[in-house]
């Protein structure tokens, strides 16, 4: 990742010299200088008013500047973006072969492979694939292969979404891809049609939730009754279920906001591993620290929105967001299948966020800035 980050940096500083138009006057700029200006006033914050180390405000800001590879993406033609979508496609059907592998034997083939759990015939890997949730739409309705190829890079990324057995993940890909082929097939252009889908939709939201999730209801019975609130009684870990969630998050948003710099800003770009964050926090619901014991305090994969609010706060996390919705919107009005493909894959992303921590990385973002330009808006 590092690597990937001086590589970029270093194409956007030569394209800034060389390149008379290198940084074009559009929209998108726009809201990537606004959400860097506020990459940089944070580090700034981080620094002079929490005294966070540089290290740490480094490490912890540095994903950030993925951004950036929108000005080195859009010097490319487009038969090279074309093909590079081929070739990632390739490579990601390839990772799907072993993590479904994995998956049956139990033994960890891709990175990040720690602690599969047993689970009746198959075990449980949590190591997806960094462009799975992005391309699995590609793959399903913009898939630029024919034939067998096709085939197989459709089914593998399909598989792999129910392969780790996670309820959450599962029943939000299976609406959004439901939703996909309703767009697709113009399904969904009368007022008619937009409430069958609706209400079949909600049956299999229904259907989904009693099958998958035995203990959801519970969770959210103890979650409308506030049982979250109780931080000191709460179960650690809880199989990181709602009500855990939603516990980490409150447990940090209570903190973060009381004072009006942390409401707004967040309290920092600190690293979990640094003496700022062992010193100044002491929160109690989290994962388990593998490396140095006790609770994880800031990062966890369990739920974006924790991380949001204790390094960014509300007003970052807008801007953050701002940028996000921009670019949903710019796609969602073009309605291609290309262009559906990527709504749907940051849908996915926002629905999973109270799952997962990829809505946090600017990871998410790569795939809709390369595409950009082939539409261009002024």
């Amino acid at each position: 990742m590092d690597y990937a980050l001086l590589f970029v940096i270093g194409l956007f500083v030569w394209g800034c010299i060389v390149y008379e138009d290198f940084i074009p006057k559009n929209k998108l700029t726009l809201f990537i200088g606004i959400f860097l200006g506020f990459i940089l006033f944070e580090c700034l914050l981080s620094r002079f008013y929490y005294h966070i180390d540089w290290e740490s405000i480094f490490r912890t800001g540095r994903q950030s500047l993925f951004v950036l590879v929108y000005f080195l993406f859009r010097r490319l033609e487009k038969k090279e973006i074309w093909q590079l979508t081929k070739i990632l496609l390739i490579i990601l059907s390839v990772q799907s072969v072993l993590f479904i592998a994995q998956s049956i034997t139990g033994i960890g083939l891709l990175t990040e492979s720690e602690g599969p759990v047993s689970n009746g015939w198959f075990y449980r890997f949590y190591n997806v694939p960094i462009l799975m949730y992005i391309l699995v739409f590609f793959a399903v309705f913009a898939n630029p292969f024919t034939g067998r190829t096709r085939i197989f890079t459709t089914l593998l990324p399909i598989l792999v979404m129910f392969a780790p057995m996670h309820r959450s993940l599962i029943g939000v890909f299976v609406i959004v891809l439901m939703v996909g082929f309703l767009l697709i097939h113009g399904w969904l252009k009368s007022t008619k049609n937009i409430l069958i889908a609706f209400s079949v939709i909600s049956i299999i939201i229904l259907i989904l939730g009693i099958r998958l999730s035995s203990r959801g209801a519970s969770d959210i019975e103890r979650v409308t009754e506030g049982e979250f609130m109780d931080t000191d009684n709460l179960q650690l870990e809880g199989d990181a279920s709602l009500l855990f969630r939603i516990g980490h998050f409150t447990e940090r948003y209570l903190e973060t906001t009381e004072t009006p710099i942390g409401t707004l800003f967040g309290l920092g770009f600190m690293s979990e591993d640094s003496k700022y964050t062992e010193n100044h926090f002491n929160f109690i619901i989290g994962l388990s620290n593998t490396e140095k014991g006790g609770i994880a305090q800031v990062d966890t994969s369990d739920i974006a929105w924790s991380i949001f609010i204790i390094r960014y706060g509300i007003l970052g996390t807008f801007v953050y967001l701002l940028l996000y919705g921009y670019i949903v919107r710019y796609y969602w009005k073009i309605k291609d299948h290309f262009s559906i493909s990527m709504v749907l894959s940051l849908i996915l992303v926002i629905g999973i966020s109270f799952t997962s921590d990829q809505l946090y990385y600017t990871t998410a973002l790569v795939f809709p800035l390369l595409y950009y330009d082939f539409y261009y808006e002024t």
